[in-house]
C-alpha cells in the first residue's frame, strides 16, 4: 500500500490541474494526499484502473475541504499555547501561562446562564417543537438521530432537518 502512495503521488498535480486549482498546491497537497492515502485503502480491482479511481477520491476530498472552508467550519486558526500574549520589559507571558487548572469561577456561572436561558427558550417553543429538540440533543432523555425522530413523526428525514435548523435559528435571534 505505501508503495501505491509513494508511486502515485503525481496524481495529487494532476488532480489539482485538472480541478484548476494547481495555483493552491500548498493548501490543498495534504488534503490530496489523503485522498490518496484513504483510495489506496479502499482499492479493489473490481473498481477498475487505480489511478482513475485514485483520482476520484483525490478530487472528492479536496472538493470536501473546499466545501468545509467555504461553511466556516474550518477557518479556525490554530494557535499554539505558547504563544506570547503579553510582553514587556519584564518578561512575556503565553496562553500556557493564563491557563489554570483550577475551576474558574465566572465560567461556571456564564454557562450556568446560558443553560437557564437555553431552558427558557425551549420552554417557550410549541410542544412539538419542544419535544424534537429535547429529543434531538437529549435533553433529559436519550438523544435521537433524525432518521429516528423523522421515524417517529412520520415525517422525513430532511423535514426534520429544516425544522431543527429553522428553530436554532429562531432560538438564537432571540438571544441576540
Amino acid at each position: 500500500m505505501d508503495e501505491l502512495v509513494i508511486d502515485n503521488v503525481n496524481l495529487i498535480y494532476h488532480t489539482l490541474k485538472k480541478l484548476n486549482m494547481y495555483h493552491l498546491l500548498e493548501e490543498y497537497y495534504d488534503v490530496g494526499m489523503i485522498g490518496l492515502v484513504k483510495a489506496s485503502k479502499k482499492y479493489t480491482e473490481e473498481k477498475g484502473k487505480f489511478s482513475t479511481y485514485a483520482c476520484t477520491c483525490i478530487a472528492n476530498e479536496i472538493l470536501l475541504e473546499v466545501r468545509k472552508q467555504k461553511s466556516g467550519k474550518r477557518n479556525a486558526e490554530v494557535i499554539s499555547i505558547n504563544k506570547v500574549i503579553y510582553s514587556d520589559d519584564s518578561g512575556s507571558i503565553t496562553i500556557e501561562d493564563t491557563i489554570s487548572s483550577n475551576e474558574c469561577i465566572e465560567e461556571k456561572i456564564i454557562e450556568e446562564e446560558q443553560y437557564r436561558i437555553m431552558y427558557k427558550l425551549i420552554d417557550e417553543l410549541k410542544a412539538s417543537d419542544k419535544e424534537l429538540i429535547k429529543n434531538y440533543y437529549g435533553i433529559g432523555r436519550e438523544k435521537m438521530t433524525q432518521l429516528e425522530l423523522a421515524k417517529c413523526m412520520k415525517q422525513s428525514q430532511t423535514q426534520i432537518s429544516r425544522r431543527i435548523e429553522k428553530l436554532i435559528k429562531e432560538m438564537r435571534s432571540k438571544v441576540r
